[in-house]
């Protein structure tokens, strides 16, 4: 008999309406207003969510990263990362890219989780200038 997956579902609340949305579809939640939240899936973005980023790291899973303080992101959503500029990109609805800046002690963590990926018997292959 085949095992069927059931998904978490987080109910986000906004201005307009309930959104039932399943956890692993977030790929980045992001603090836009004194109260409020942008939340991104890959299949739509939720504004004035009402809940805390707090709130959102408790109910998501180890795989989201903090990029600053205003900011957190699913780090297997990552499409690439520029060091130099500290931007990460990650892949949003229609294969979009959203840009985010993430502070420098953050950058070390996410490439030191890359760098263990690469590690981990994978195809990816991270540039020796990377930590630079």
């Amino acid at each position: 008999m085949e095992q069927i997956r059931k998904s978490k579902i987080i109910i986000l609340e906004t201005r307009i309406g309930i959104y039932p949305t399943p956890v692993n579809s977030i790929v980045a939640v992001e603090k836009t207003l004194q109260n409020g939240l942008t939340i991104y899936t890959r299949e739509y973005t939720l504004t004035e969510v009402n809940s805390t980023l707090q709130q959102m790291k408790n109910v998501c899973s180890n795989n989201f990263i903090y990029l600053n303080r205003q900011c957190m992101i699913n780090k297997t959503a990552i499409s690439y990362v520029i060091p130099k500029s500290r931007e990460i990109y990650i892949k949003i609805m229609n294969n979009d890219q959203k840009k985010f800046v993430c502070s420098r002690s953050k950058l070390r963590e996410l490439i030191k989780w890359l760098e263990s990926i690469a590690n981990a018997d994978t195809d990816l292959i991270l540039p020796d200038s990377t930590l630079n």
